[in-house]
């Protein structure tokens, strides 16, 4: 469903040419950029990552200048940082640039977007996304996944589920979005982790959802899959930089963000 008062602009690709020809004649006070080619587990070729987060990102800089636009808002992501410490909170001059394929390009995305929109003159706001959740998730993905499952009586397959994430309700991510916008046109830029600061372990959540559903736990086979050979088992953020400059606190705990994604997944499937 789109908006009122809002128009879809399809374009083919994250080139220059095409986006400056989709946006011919339009004018914005901020862009913001969402594009991300990685996030799927399937999603690996080096040559589309490279096009669509670091090509693309040089792309919607150039077209931003071209559109009048004073800030760009470029959607980071948690999965930048290396070096992680068990039990430590990720601040925002912690490394960056893993060896992984998307982590590392939206890390190379950021630093050139950075050097060209100083060079161009428009501002640009670095958010590191953690892991955002809500209605309208990928099925793929772990709690929309369980929800599916679990309705079904199916057994979920799942690792042991010590890996510990943080976690942020998709109203809230919308919200320290549009708070980041008006931060940077004040001045006040990032880089910025938009995340909850709370660490909890994917176990945990697999039984909040089967509590908030009501199922046996007998129906999560925690331990049927083997921990993914890159599988990372500590990233949480630090949120005091982006609360200090905004103001922003998270309004939606995990277990309310659950019952909400429960509540929109029932009505989803009583109107099939």
């Amino acid at each position: 469903m789109i908006p009122l008062g809002c128009d879809v602009v399809t374009i083919l690709d994250l080139s220059r040419q095409s986006i400056a020809h989709a946006l011919a004649g339009r004018r914005f006070d901020v862009v913001f950029h969402l594009a991300a080619y990685g996030v799927a587990p399937s999603d690996r070729d080096p040559r589309q990552t490279f096009d669509v987060n670091i090509a693309g990102t040089d792309a919607v800089v150039y077209a931003a200048v071209e559109t009048g636009a004073k800030a760009v808002i470029y959607l980071g992501s948690c999965s930048e940082y290396r070096d992680l410490v068990p039990g430590q909170f990720v601040e925002e001059d912690a490394p960056i640039g893993p060896d992984l394929l998307y982590g590392g390009s939206k890390a190379v995305a950021g630093l050139w977007g950075q050097t060209l929109a100083a060079r161009l003159g428009v501002s640009f706001q670095w958010l590191r996304l953690f892991n955002v959740f809500g209605p309208g998730e990928a099925a793929s993905r772990l709690i929309p996944a369980l929800i599916a499952r679990l309705r079904a009586q199916e057994r979920v397959a799942l690792s042991p589920g010590e890996q510990v994430r943080d976690f942020l309700y998709i109203d809230d991510a919308v919200t320290g979005i549009l708070l980041a916008a008006e931060a940077s046109m004040e001045g006040r830029l990032g880089p910025f982790n938009l995340c909850s600061g709370q660490p909890i372990k994917v176990k945990e959540i697999a039984l909040a959802v089967a509590d908030t559903m009501d199922k046996p736990y007998d129906l999560l086979g925690f331990g049927d899959l083997n921990y993914r050979p890159d599988d990372i088992f500590w990233l949480v953020g630090s949120a005091g930089r982006f609360q200090n400059a905004t103001g922003f606190r998270p309004h939606t705990s995990l277990l309310a963000g659950i019952e909400k994604m429960i509540t929109a997944d029932q009505v989803h499937a009583e109107g099939k």
